[in-house]
């Protein structure tokens, strides 16, 4: 069972509460494969009805794994991938992320500092 929807749900309430404006433009990165198929799916119904648009990160590599070393990619795949992710992840208002993760730590504290584009940008963690 896809866990996508709660990861919706949490985002529009979120949006909901910062930004309260119709449209939402969700940007959606991820190593896992698992995830980026949930999301293509649920965009295809959109069974919450959030108006929404997704952007996914075409360069994302879904290594499923955090340990680059163990995947079949190479350094500079691996370095578009992270880059391009961070990228899009410094564009947002408002942002959702694992605070078990290092790098969602990383891009807290970017965003907490005014590195994003956004200038007061919103970060709530998941746990």
């Amino acid at each position: 069972m896809s866990v996508f929807p709660q990861y919706v749900r949490a985002a529009q309430e979120l949006w909901n509460k910062h930004k309260n404006s119709s449209n939402a433009t969700v940007v959606v990165t991820s190593e896992s494969s698992e995830v980026l198929r949930n999301q293509a799916a649920f965009a295809a119904t959109n069974p919450l009805g959030f108006p929404s648009r997704f952007v996914t990160n075409h360069y994302d590599i879904t290594q499923n794994t955090g340990y680059f070393k163990n995947t079949n990619f190479s350094a500079d795949e691996a370095a578009l991938s992270a880059i391009s992710s961070l990228k899009a992840q410094l564009m947002t208002d408002v942002s959702l992320g694992n605070c078990c993760s290092n790098f969602h730590l990383l891009l807290k504290d970017l965003l907490a500092v005014g590195c994003g584009a956004s200038s007061h940008n919103v970060f709530q963690c998941l746990q």
